[in-house]
């Protein structure tokens, strides 16, 4: 008897074919000489000239003056031809150079370089004692060299980030492209400033916590699994560590020897990992995976996804799975490019942990070395774990990053409370504010104690906090001035041994001055300048202010007190260049610089120089275009492409429904409106004779125009919902629905976390923003939401949506005439900025703002 074969022994080899399509009707270009026995300059001259017997016999004579010039015309031309190159290479040859210049590669060598320092750090209180948090901050020193540009982006987290990438060394299935993979990821991940390591499978017994581990085995080795003496997939993970596992689901895994066996059920629902494969996914955020296969959860939860097909399991200790549901050489169509920048791109930007804070920042290069002060978002906490990040693009335009992790976290229990921490100078008429000391330090002793003011870890002064000794356990309210320039500064209390005790950032009101002519713009032919002075987009007052024109004697020095525009005049023999307006305000100096640019004759302008010069050369080139040589003509036969033949049909409108029905279905949406894009596709579900229907634009408008003619639809930004479903499903409230989708692409587009439309309970939308919760509200005419939006914005900002500008001045103008108790709570909230009115065209550009 023939034994049957062990079909587990068997393994199936996946291969990827690339198939070009070509038309079956491609034009074909037919050239057919005409000769000619005239030349082109006879041609011309024959349809210029009128026909007549007198002119014909001046012609031919003409032609044979000509014959003898022909050489020396052409000899000419050559030259004229030569001097244009010359000029457009002068006149454009930067641009060129500019245009031709290659794109830098990714992965190029990089010649610049960048080091830098920390000088100083630290957690300081923020607010007053009501409403207290804490904020971080860092200063940095760098030096930098060889560099065209370079940008800082610094992110806080709540917990610590993996340091290292571990690669695990062992058999793979469905990985034939993985050594050029290794390679590239390798390049990536240098590119991004990580070093990455391989490691075996019994060093995973001793990895050390915050690292991540990339499994690309395409199935689960089978140790992984767990038992006695070695440590399953999610109790690695369980110890702080971040894994990435790419390859089918547990019930099959590697054994010792690489071949795939099935797995140990009883150890598998151990893991307490469920595989869902007929949920449909789809990658997103530019991820590449593509086919994935399902969708992974835990402890039967929901499965939580991350640019669309990466399923995210959460685990205690900061440790985290991330299951990518497909092979290496599957999931990028044997791709190991693709493959390698999308995985590197995932382990470095590190998309499961969320930032409570990101600071970015365009650093000049123009010091060679400069010192850099970031101050990040308010939090509750008192320590934070911040990730450094350097983007430096070198001269050859090489992109390349570096990075550093710095802990951020108090050494001590005292707060500085400081209830609004901008400050008016004493030279604006500012005066003394009350900031509350608490100190609270063991063991109780006696110091004297000091406030010192510091600009960029800088100390520019200190003064103490009271006469005598302070204890250290104990509050003391002082009131301060300050009589600095406009800026960020952090006031820190020491004693008179150096200890730190805490701190606080502080901002001095900026002060702007506009300089204006009175009949012209600049001001600089009449020698009379309008002078206004702003702070934060409004006209101050300023007590006292002394201005003058530096290296400039004949202008007058003039001195104004309690002013917010005054008049500066000085004689009027300005010459072209620069000037620098001087103001004096009794503890601050203010330099503006002006440029003065006289107007050039028109024969001294260099534009109008280089097109005279334009003019000539092409006035040049039409004259020997006139006589240049005769020249073949060529004629083009290009036969006619075959008839397509097209069949008109007629729809129904239950067949337009249907349509919204089947992108729905195919999207799992519950009757949500579509695009006119969206419903194009969707024809294509339906069939005639075996056929899709194919509608063109045009079509498609009138179809929708006639629907909503016979309120079949309604339609509004863009999309159409049938009627039938606002009646059954919206309760009528068209305008809601349609404006949320609406605001559904905008969400999805910035990655806001949003609910579902929520008409019952007392909002219409919910959003997460930097872990902020908002509450919108949709403007219908239903002013129920005045009720619901004063409730809701004691937890947290609500937003009301208006369709357009006019709506939103309408609605207010009606509220400005309320009496009533809710309208006037309403406006109250309304001015406090705990409710905001947003119209639909400026909500995105808002969003964008606070994710900033």
């Amino acid at each position: 008897m023939v034994n049957e074969p062990n079909l587990d022994e068997f393994k199936i080899k996946k291969t990827t074919y690339k198939f070009t399509q070509i038309k079956k009707y491609q034009p074909k270009m037919h050239f057919i000489i005409k000769k000619s026995k005239k030349k082109l300059i006879d041609e011309i001259l024959e349809l210029i000239t009128p026909k007549s017997k007198t002119q014909s016999v001046k012609t031919t004579a003409y032609l044979k003056q000509k014959k003898a010039l022909d050489i020396k015309i052409l000899g000419a031309g050559a030259i004229i031809f030569l001097v244009i190159l010359v000029l457009i290479f002068s006149l454009f040859g930067s641009f060129s150079a500019e245009q031709e210049k290659p794109q830098a590669q990714a992965l190029a060598s990089f010649s610049g370089d960048i080091k830098y320092n920390v000088i100083d750090s630290g957690v300081l209180s923020y607010g007053g004692q009501a409403d207290h948090k804490y904020q971080a901050y860092i200063i940095l020193d760098k030096t930098a060299q060889n560099l065209s540009s370079l940008k800082l982006i610094a992110k806080l987290y709540s917990e610590d980030l993996p340091k290292q990438v571990f690669i695990l060394d062992y058999y793979r299935d469905g990985a034939d492209t993985y050594p050029e993979f290794r390679k590239r990821f390798q390049a990536y991940m240098e590119h991004y400033g990580w070093v990455v390591n391989d490691i075996t499978l019994e060093d995973l017994k001793n990895l050390p916590p915050q690292s991540t581990i990339l499994i690309l085995t395409g199935y689960l080795p089978k140790k992984l699994l767990g038992n006695e003496d070695f440590p399953s997939i999610v109790d690695l993970a369980k110890k702080g560590n971040t894994i990435i596992y790419l390859g089918q689901p547990f019930d099959k895994v590697l054994n010792e020897v690489g071949s795939i066996e099935q797995a140990d059920a009883q150890k598998v629902s151990q893991l307490e990992i469920k595989f869902e494969t007929k949920t449909k996914l789809a990658s997103a955020e530019n991820f590449s995976l593509q086919s994935p296969y399902y969708a992974a959860s835990y402890q039967e939860r929901q499965p939580n996804l991350i640019w669309g097909s990466i399923s995210l399991i959460n685990l205690p200790n900061n440790g985290y799975i991330l299951i990518l549901p497909q092979a290496l050489d599957g999931g990028w169509a044997a791709n190991p490019y693709l493959a390698a920048a999308d995985i590197a791109r995932l382990v470095n930007s590190q998309p499961h942990i969320l930032p409570i804070s990101v600071v970015e920042k365009e650093i000049s290069l123009q010091n060679q070395t400069s010192r850099i002060t970031l101050f990040f978002d308010p939090m509750q906490t008192t320590r934070a774990f911040g990730r450094i990040t350097f983007k430096i693009v070198d001269k050859k335009n090489n992109t390349k990053y570096e990075f550093f992790d710095w802990p951020f976290y108090t050494t001590t229990n005292s707060d500085l409370y400081v209830d609004d921490s901008i400050f008016v100078p004493t030279y604006l008429g500012g005066t003394r504010k009350v900031i509350t000391l608490n100190l609270n330090e063991n063991p109780l002793r006696e110091v004297k104690l000091s406030y010192e003011v510091y600009k960029d870890g800088v100390l520019l002064q200190s003064f103490p906090i009271e006469q005598g000794l302070t204890p250290t356990i104990v509050t003391r309210a002082t009131p301060v001035a300050f009589s600095l320039e406009p800026g960020e500064y952090i006031l820190k209390v020491r004693d008179s041994n150096g200890n730190y005790y805490a701190g606080a950032k502080i901002k001095i009101k900026e002060l702007d001055v506009d300089i204006k002519g009175v009949s012209t713009t600049s001001g600089f032919k009449e020698g009379k300048f309008n002078i206004t002075f702003y702070s934060q987009n409004n006209t101050v007052v300023v007590p006292y202010v002394k201005i003058y024109v530096e290296n400039k004697r004949d202008a007058p020095v003039k001195e104004y007190k309690n002013v917010e525009q005054v008049f500066y005049e000085t004689p009027t023999n300005f010459q072209r260049g620069e000037y620098t307006f001087v103001f004096d305000f009794g503890g601050y100096i203010k330099r503006i610089t002006k440029k003065y640019d006289v107007s050039l004759d028109l024969w001294e302008r260099t534009d109008m120089q280089i097109l005279g010069l334009l003019n000539i050369i092409v006035f040049i080139a039409i004259a020997y275009a006139l006589t240049r040589p005769k020249k073949e003509l060529f004629a083009l036969d290009i036969p006619d492409f075959p008839f397509q033949e097209y069949k008109e049909i007629r729809l129904k409108p239950s067949q337009i429904i249907e349509v919204f029905e089947i992108v729905n279905r195919e999207y799992r949406w519950d009757r949500m409106p579509l695009s006119s894009s969206e419903i194009k596709d969707g024809f294509l579900k339906l069939t005639l004779d075996g056929n899709p229907i194919v509608i063109g634009e045009y079509n498609l408008e009138k179809i929708l125009d006639r629907m909503v003619e016979k309120n079949l639809l309604k339609t509004k930004f863009g999309y159409w919902i049938p009627t039938k479903w606002v009646e059954e499903t919206y309760n009528n409230q068209s305008t809601k629905i349609l404006m949320y989708r609406f605001l559904r692409d905008i969400f999805v587009n910035n990655a806001i976390k949003f609910s579902k439309l929520k008409m019952t309970e007392g909002y219409d939308i919910k959003i997460l923003i930097n872990q902020t919760i908002y509450y919108l509200y949709i403007f219908d005419h239903d002013y129920s939401f005045i009720k619901n939006s004063i409730l809701k914005a004691n937890e947290t900002t609500c937003w009301i949506i208006f369709e357009s500008q006019e709506q939103q001045q309408e609605f207010l103008e009606e509220i400005s005439n309320g009496t009533s108790k809710a309208f006037l709570l309403f406006k109250l909230y309304l001015n406090s900025d705990k409710i905001k009115l947003i119209t639909a065209d400026s909500i995105e550009e808002y969003i964008k703002h606070l994710k900033i």
